[in-house]
């Protein structure tokens, strides 16, 4: 089985598949998702940015987005940067045996990773996903799993400039000359208002400091404000579990916020059907939370109307217009 072609030199790989192409060998770079790379008699666990070779002893534990090419090919085209991917593939080789990842526990490894506003290289701390127990999802879209908090490793934090971000954004958030300075130059307050640096993830402390580093972060270079509002959703999420209920509230109207103005602003133009309607879903949920009570009929009507609703979240719009309702009648009795 050939490996599904989904973009110019992109393929995508079911879970549970061996990495291999017709002809020759190829240099791959994974995109998204997580292999499994065998290597003398140990196995590597590599994430995505990790670079390879593409092998039969390489095998996908999870649905996959590979970028593959012939380095020969490239070394004729574009010489410094096959110079430069070679020598990423030797650094690799050195540190880990084919991929910067190792073992860290049994949920988790270690990934080598460049930070891309200070090239500097560091160790970043993570979960293996496909290990993960999903337990249950709360009605403002919180999931939660067995013995582990995910949030608690979630953002990748430079321990040079301290620049934060969601790991699966971490890359791309710098993507231009103009981001990369501005998150540049606010490096030297971030340290200043961060002494001691961030300790090492596991502890509600670290998560709750490296998602206001990422939301400082976010907001330097004028992210999306989906993005923005994600980060404050997650904050409450993380005030709610150390008690801090007014913290919570504050970052729950904050997430709103970014949350409309995602779903009325410009970039709305750029989102998918789906996020739209999720959009919609969160936003009625968030209101029913900060109390504006007919915003969040509104948007978990409209919610409801939508044809992509999922069967989880249209019962836990519902759920929540029953509670309008009842609270709606209650109120008229007192009157």
């Amino acid at each position: 089985m050939q490996p599904k072609e989904s973009g110019k030199l992109i393929y995508a790989f079911p879970p549970y598949h061996k990495l291999v192409f017709s002809g020759d060998k190829k240099v791959c770079v994974l995109i998204e998702g997580l292999v499994k790379i065998k290597k003398s008699d140990q196995e590597v666990t590599a994430g995505p940015g990790s670079f390879f070779y593409s092998t039969s002893d390489v095998r996908t534990l999870k649905e996959s987005r590979v970028l593959a090419f012939d380095l020969e090919k490239l070394k004729r085209e574009q010489p410094e940067l096959a110079s430069k991917i070679q020598s990423e593939l030797e650094k690799n080789k050195k540190e880990t045996g084919e991929a910067a990842t190792k073992p860290h526990s049994e949920l988790m490894y270690e990934k080598a990773v460049n930070c891309p506003v200070c090239g500097s290289r560091f160790q970043a701390l993570n979960i293996f996903d496909y290990k993960l127990r999903f337990l249950k999802q709360d009605p403002d879209l919180r999931q939660h799993y067995e013995n582990v908090e995910p949030m608690y490793y979630d953002i990748w934090t430079c321990p040079d400039c301290l620049y934060a971000n969601l790991k699966k954004d971490f890359l791309s958030t710098a993507d231009s000359e103009a981001k990369k300075h501005l998150l540049q130059s606010g490096a030297e307050k971030r340290r200043q208002e961060n002494p001691d640096g961030l300790k090492e993830p596991g502890s509600i402390e670290y998560a709750i400091r490296s998602h206001q580093l990422a939301l400082s972060c976010l907001e330097a270079v004028e992210a999306e404000p989906m993005k923005i509002g994600n980060i404050w959703l997650r904050l409450a999420w993380l005030y709610s579990d150390r008690g801090e209920k007014e913290e919570a509230n504050r970052a729950r109207e904050q997430a709103l916020q970014f949350f409309m103005d995602a779903y009325t602003g410009k970039s709305s133009l750029h989102l998918k059907p789906g996020q739209m309607e999720q959009l919609c879903y969160i936003i009625g949920i968030l209101s029913w939370y900060t109390g504006n009570n007919k915003n969040a009929m509104d948007f978990l009507l409209k919610y409801l109307h939508s044809p992509g609703k999922r069967p989880r979240l249209a019962e836990f719009a519902q759920d929540c217009l029953q509670e309008i309702k009842k609270a709606g009648k209650n109120q008229a009795g007192d009157d």
